[in-house]
């Protein structure tokens, strides 16, 4: 190297430097010290003597363009043009033209894909080399060459015009140097170039880094998906953006001569889109960038790209950028920061959107609490466009919606009846699809219609273009009315109250809610006493007379119970308790069904405090009263109490409901014993009968609503939910357990009352669930009372023969732990005497069942204690 270095530095022919530059051609690419040292060699001393020969075949001008056509030789050239800027020498201005051609020259006969190869096929270690080519990306990417030239050309005021000077025409050139790799065989490399590619999409740029790559997208293109995949999330969205402008200008500014041609265009760009790009890109791209203006063929080809798909994963994909752009619609600040056009444009791909997807997942729009705040907000503007759009998405959701299939909501204002509103309720009929690539090859006309047509099935209406509607908008935001003008009047302080003859006073009364979705929005506002207070005391009654007729309540049902369950009294509320209770009785009262497994549910998996727990149980219990006695009504109000004494005497509450089914179990035993304590009475006369007897005279029982529902709805997830919890300390808490065996007494003493199919299941479960309890021991009397309310309840409810012959070890067993109890020193005279009743039970209910008890214990494989199963005697 050092001997062509001097050779070069000297007087050489023509010829000889021929047979150097050729030797030198493949050898120089790699950025390495002597090769940069060889052509500033190069540039200083051969550029200015030879350049302009060209004589000879090939001549020196091919030979010296290929040298520089490389990474140091184009570093070398920017590098002679910066010396000119700051130290000026004689012919600066000319010699420096000289590098300018030569620059000219080599970059557009720079080759990327040879370049490549040189780096890669190098000896060095792999990240040197990735290092190496990195820089290289760099230098091209970063306008380095652009900068220079353009600081020469304006200290020399150079008239000459240079590609290399001016960044649209730079980055031109080497995205059509890109373009021309984008072929089958460079599919492996391609990845390569996506630094040098996100370095042209810089801002300003971005028009001429792609316009070069549109015609490549007519095709399938392996190794265009390729380079877009490795470019990041930034720029695939900056890429579809100026994608989409690029067929907008192409294919949207003039209008078909064929006019049913023209609607078959959005379904041709939707091919075009879908041969290299996925659904998922689309949603992408439209979830951060629905404000760029776009025409209305666009739109549509852009929503049925999105739709267009079969894997469950883009159907969810879409779903989610459908509720993440409904959510930004429904928000009150994206009223009052984005134009009227951009409400628009979101309002249109909703709208287009809509019509892609499932009813269920538009009817779950229509409960939301979205689509009311949206509705609302929309509705209480004063810009007349902002009011229409929320109207026709109204009625659109609820036409396309399982909630009013026989009555579609209707606007009746003279605002729907506009040429806006109707333009913008036929998108929704829109049956795009996607078409064959020759449409967009068709001649088009010269004369842009005024109007588009939009095909509603198999008809064509007329509606105003898009231009039209974004000059109607720029128009009425011109007239839309400023809140600043209006002077708020003066209040008197001194005003206690409301005026109705004084408009000028600020009324903040709350309303009482008419609707089970305004009720959950002012259960929602824990911030606001009023709401709080007026919501809560109108809750149990709405709720009550929303049950009886429609599906309100039904629809909203499992909305409304995480919202009830989960309220806190911040404002220390009065009856705050009760009316919370009253609410939860009657929510799971109007539709046991759908409340009945959630707030089983969430009972064991919810993190919820010990008093959301009891007040999940009373509220069970509650409402398995009222729907085992058919409570449909309330008492009319004329017949109550004043509200004082009613809550104090009437109000039900899981204790008072728990003393009443014990009562009316423990009262027959005592009036029955009492002649033995005291005495027989005289002339009195009784009949003894067996116990088989008095079970087989029973009247049959007759079904009711909780016996429809209890079994899977409410008992047999009570008792699963308990025995997996069973083992978590904050289960076996006794105030748990007490209201816990209580609610199941209930449950149970309410369902054996009437017909039930599944008697023996809930049996089962109930009897493994008490065994459980008892082998805990709990010590609180409390505890212990209320399971001996529970043995009371299956010693009357369920037939001997039954208990004997599938659970005679268990009842032995119950018996046992009762007769415990009685004899514990530790337990309370309350216990002792509700244990002796229930001792009573056992020899009164299992004297004839007994032997039969026995027999079954005996068949079993399973050793008896004697100690615990004393009194079987055994």
């Amino acid at each position: 190297m050092n001997s062509i270095k001097k050779e070069l530095s000297n007087i050489i022919s023509n010829d000889r430097l021929r047979e150097i530059l050729s030797s030198l051609e493949y050898n120089i690419g790699f950025p390495e010290a002597e090769n940069t040292a060889l052509l500033h060699t190069i540039a200083v001393n051969i550029i200015p003597t030879f350049w302009e020969t060209k004589e000879g075949n090939p001549s020196i001008h091919d030979y010296l363009v290929n040298c520089f056509a490389t990474f140091p030789g184009l570093k070398v050239l920017c590098a002679r043009l910066d010396e000119f800027l700051y130290d000026s020498q004689p012919n600066a201005g000319f010699i420096g033209t000289l590098y300018l051609d030569v620059l000219e020259a080599s970059f557009r006969k720079l080759n990327l894909k040879k370049n490549r190869n040189i780096f890669m096929t190098s000896e060095l270690p792999e990240p040197k080399k990735r290092s190496a080519w990195s820089s290289f990306t760099f230098f091209l990417g970063n306008f380095g060459i652009v900068n220079s030239s353009a600081a020469f050309i304006s200290k020399y005021s150079i008239s000459k015009t240079y590609s290399v000077s001016s960044m649209a025409n730079y980055s031109l050139i080497l995205t059509k140097k890109i373009a021309n790799l984008l072929e089958s065989q460079n599919s492996t490399i391609i990845s390569d170039f996506s630094d040098l590619y996100h370095y042209l999409l810089r801002p300003g740029q971005q028009e001429a880094a792609i316009c070069s790559l549109v015609p490549c997208l007519h095709k399938y293109s392996p190794s265009f998906q390729k380079l877009f995949r490795s470019l990041n999330t930034l720029d695939r969205n900056t890429f579809l953006t100026y994608l989409f402008l690029e067929l907008d200008k192409e294919y949207s500014s003039s209008t078909y001569q064929d006019p049913q041609i023209s609607e078959f265009i959005p379904g041709a760009l939707a091919t075009l889109l879908r041969l290299n790009f996925l659904p998922s890109d689309f949603l992408q791209w439209l979830e951060f960038n629905w404000e760029i203006p776009l025409s209305l063929c666009l739109k549509r080809s852009v929503a049925l790209s999105c739709s267009a798909s079969y894997h469950k994963e883009d159907r969810v994909k879409m779903k989610q950028t459908v509720h993440a752009l409904f959510s930004i619609w429904s928000a009150s600040q994206f009223l009052k920061r984005f134009t009227i056009v951009s409400q628009e444009n979101l309002t249109i791909y909703l709208i287009l959107l809509f019509s892609k997807l499932e009813k269920e997942f538009l009817h779950e729009c229509s409960k939301s609490f979205l689509f009311t705040n949206g509705i609302s907000n929309r509705l209480e503007s004063l810009d007349e466009s902002i009011r229409l759009q929320g109207m026709v998405l109204a009625e659109i959701i609820a036409k396309y919606s399982l909630v009013s299939e026989n009555k579609s909501l209707k606007f009746d204002v003279p605002l729907m009846a506009t040429s806006k509103a109707t333009y913008l309720k036929s998108l929704i009929g829109l049956v795009d699809q996607f078409q064959s690539l020759d449409l967009l090859s068709q001649p088009t006309g010269s004369a842009r219609n005024d109007k588009k047509h939009v095909t509603n099935h198999e008809t064509v209406q007329e509606s105003s273009s898009i231009s039209e509607t974004l000059e109607d908008n720029n128009d009425h935001v011109d007239q839309t009315l400023d809140n600043d003008d209006f002077q708020p009047y003066d209040i008197n302080d001194s005003e206690s109250e409301d005026s109705v003859d004084d408009p000028t006073l600020s009324k903040t009364k709350v309303d009482t809610p008419k609707y089970i979705q305004s009720l959950c929005r002012l259960l929602l506002d824990t911030e606001s006493y009023d709401k709080q207070k007026v919501a809560l005391e109108a809750a149990p009654e709405l709720i009550q007379r929303k049950s009886m007729f429609g599906t309100e309540v039904k629809d909203h049902a499992k909305w409304l119970l995480e919202i009830l369950v989960g309220l806190q009294d911040r404002f220390d509320l009065p009856n705050f308790d009760r009316l919370q209770l009253s609410s939860l009785c009657n929510l799971l009262s109007a539709c046991p069904e759908i409340c009945g497994p959630e707030i089983c549910t969430i009972l064991f998996i919810g993190d919820f405090s010990l008093r959301q727990k009891t007040l999940i149980l009373s509220s069970i219990a509650m409402a398995a009263v009222s729907l085992a006695n058919d409570e449909t009504k309330f008492e009319f109000p004329t017949k109550k109490l004043p509200d004082a004494l009613h809550n104090q005497f009437f109000s039900i509450t899981l204790d008072r409901l728990s003393f009443d089914f014990e009562k009316k179990l423990t009262m027959p035993i005592m009036e029955e014993y009492e002649g033995e304590i005291r005495g027989p009475k005289p002339l009195q006369t009784r009949i003894i009968s067996r116990q088989t007897e008095i079970e087989s005279r029973r009247r049959s029982p007759k079904a009711n609503k909780l016996s429809k529902i209890v079994d899977n709805s409410l008992f047999l997830l009570l008792t699963n939910g308990f025995m997996m919890a069973v083992k978590r300390s904050s289960f076996t808490d006794p105030l748990f357990l007490v209201y816990y065996l209580k609610t199941m007494g209930i449950l149970f003493s309410q369902s054996c009352n009437s017909k039930l199919e599944g008697l023996n299941r809930m049996i089962d479960e109930y009897i493994t669930v008490l065994t459980e309890v008892c082998r805990l021991k709990a010590e609180s009397p409390e505890v212990n009372e209320s399971l001996l309310f529970n043995f009371l309840a299956i010693l009357e409810l369920t037939p001997g023969s039954l208990l004997a012959s599938q659970h005679g070890k268990s009842l032995l067993g119950f018996e046992a732990y009762t007769q415990y109890l009685f004899n514990s020193a530790d337990s309370g005279e309350k216990v002792k005497s509700v244990a002796a009743m229930v001792l009573l039970e056992f020899e009164k209910r299992m004297k004839d069942y007994r032997s039969l008890a026995l027999e079954k214990i005996l068949d079993d494989s399973s050793n008896l204690s004697l100690g615990r199963f004393g009194l079987a005697g055994i």
